[in-house]
């Protein structure tokens, strides 16, 4: 299967730009060059020039058509300016439909999971010539640009969700989620080759499976198809949480391999931060949708809108953390600092709790075991007592659209100038072995592992416009200032993959009513 973006072929097999097998008759595809939507013109050449010789497989049905016709398709919708997209919407049921009108945007639509148009006729395709056109669509998609979302959209649009609104938010996840996944499993295809592994591959596998299961299935245009949308993002959910140590053993594995440059490692380190961003975008998209159509079905939440708590309280989110470290600190180091939450304590913001809590636990295993290690140094002496690890919230009052700041301090030993470069590496990590070994076989209750903690926790503090800053006083501690915005975060898009595929398309803003905040949405960082 190949993909020219020329006058050539799209996902089909056969040279110099004629279709093969699995498109009787020897014809020709040929770009139209006006820029309609997913929009394809077939001419059948002369019967002097046609040499193809119908394929002997019997689950291959000859595709004929009787004179020159356009094929149009489904597969963007009329809110989306697609220029270069694949012509087929191939569904389950492995059938698309010719049309022998040739009207600028036919009308058509999707019955049991099929493209009809009104005066069309339907025509089978194999199962294998479908999961071509679907390889070929994923490489197509992995040059669309893609939609960015803030804080203060998600809050206006889900406030108060009824089934429409459901619809509504399934139908841009249809269309967003499979630009994502196709990024995705494409970002490592088109990486140097030192940087491949085995687990590279099977992450390009899991998101490939992803884009593929999805576009699949019905477009969500009834409460059915919705709910048939909530069941296959859920699957995606969980196979997806295996990322995360896969691209652990990926870096691990070439870093111990063949060891890295100074430039590969630069290079290491840019394509996980995107990779990463990437990853948090998909889960919050996900997740919203998920609960709010929980919200819908059972009931809406007092003080949530769908994975958006919009009383977000970062002390207690930093207090819970601090209490869920100390058991674990207890039980591998055999003591425990104690903790001092302090500061503006009743400040709450709209924002995802997840991520506060991730940071909260990265940031506060790191300050718990650095104190016990350094207080074993004092611990002989007779007025000796384990320092505590301070949390301190800062908010303007005047303000409340000011950012909100959270210190996190400790009496550590705190890190080395020279040092200090090393802790936003993903190739860093003061784990031993053993701990490396339980991250590894997903073993949970260490306070160290894969050096993947604060490079990502600055990642989520990053995601909607906020920073994750770490300062240190070498021989005596460190202190880790968060800054949450909270009002306006807009998602951090960071593909370069629209450059490698420059006849790409940016889909409209999701909802209506609804405005991309200015020079960020859909826009390359």
């Amino acid at each position: 299967m190949s993909l020219r973006r020329g006058g050539g072929l799209l996902g089909c097999g056969g040279g110099g730009g004629s279709c093969g097998a699995s498109c009787g008759g020897g014809g020709r595809f040929r770009r139209s060059s006006a820029p309609i939507s997913g929009r394809m013109n077939i001419h059948r050449p002369r019967k002097s020039m046609s040499t193809f010789n119908p394929p002997t497989n019997s689950s291959m049905r000859q595709l004929s058509i009787s004179k020159s016709v356009s094929m149009t398709a489904s597969l963007a919708p009329k809110s989306f300016n697609c220029h270069a997209h694949h012509p087929f919407h191939v569904s389950p049921t492995n059938s698309f439909t010719c049309s022998n009108s040739t009207p600028s945007r036919p009308g058509l639509r999707r019955i049991h999971g099929s493209v009809v148009s009104p005066d069309g006729e339907k025509v089978t395709i194999s199962k294998k010539r479908h999961h071509e056109l679907l390889l070929a669509e994923a490489t197509q998609m992995a040059g669309v640009r893609q939609t960015s979302v803030s804080i203060e959209m998600m809050k206006r649009f889900g406030q108060n969700p009824t089934m429409n609104t459901l619809i509504d938010s399934a139908k841009f996840l249809y269309r967003e989620l499979p630009v994502r996944y196709a990024v995705r499993a494409k970002e490592f295809e088109l990486a140097p080759s030192w940087i491949k592994t085995q687990a590279t591959k099977q992450i390009s596998e899991l998101y490939l499976q992803c884009f593929l299961e999805l576009r699949s299935i019905e477009e969500p245009n009834s409460a059915r198809a919705e709910e048939q949308l909530c069941k296959v993002l859920t699957q995606h959910k969980e196979r997806l949480s295996l990322v995360i140590s896969l691209l652990a053993e990926t870096t691990e594995e070439v870093k111990t391999r063949r060891g890295l440059t100074q430039r590969e490692e630069l290079y290491l380190h840019e394509v996980l931060d995107r990779f990463l961003t990437a990853r948090i975008g998909t889960s919050v998209l996900t997740s919203q949708h998920l609960l709010l159509h929980e919200d819908v079905k059972e009931g809406k939440r007092e003080g949530w809108v769908g994975a958006l708590q919009l009383d977000c309280n970062p002390a207690q989110i930093f207090g819970d953390a601090a209490e869920y470290v100390t058991l674990m600190c207890q039980t591998e180091m055999g003591a425990s600092p104690g903790y001092l939450v302090k500061g503006h304590v009743d400040v709450t913001l709209a924002y995802f709790p997840e991520h506060i809590q991730y940071i909260a636990c990265e940031l506060l295993k790191n300050s718990f075991r650095a104190t016990i290690e350094k207080s074993k140094e004092f611990q002989d002496k007779p007025d000796f007592s384990i320092p505590n690890i301070e949390v301190v919230i800062g908010s303007s009052k005047q303000d409340e659209d000011e950012d909100v700041v959270i210190m996190v301090r400790d009496r550590g030993g705190g890190i080395p100038s020279s040092k200090m470069p090393d802790v936003w590496k993903y190739t860093h990590s003061t784990a031993s072995k053993i701990q490396e070994e339980n991250v590894y076989n997903r073993k949970p209750g260490i306070l160290a592992g894969m050096g993947f903690g604060l490079p990502m926790s600055r990642l989520y503090a990053r995601f909607f416009g906020g920073d994750l800053e770490v300062c240190s006083l070498a021989g005596m501690g460190t202190a880790a200032y968060v800054r949450l915005k909270r009002l306006g975060g807009v998602e951090a898009i960071q593909d370069k993959m629209a450059l490698t595929f420059p006849n790409s398309f940016t889909p409209a803003y999701p909802f209506p009513g609804d405005q991309i905040p200015s020079g960020r949405g859909g826009s390359f960082r």
